[in-house]
């Protein structure tokens, strides 16, 4: 998967990565997967 994305939308999609990783991974953490 490539995404292609000017520098004024990156620094938000980067921000949304974190964000989703920091969810996806708590909420792993949680439940004990992974």
């Amino acid at each position: 998967m490539s995404i292609y994305l000017p520098i004024a939308e990156m620094n938000v999609n980067i921000l949304l990565i974190v964000l989703l990783g920091m969810l996806v991974g708590g909420l792993s953490g949680l439940f004990g997967v992974g």
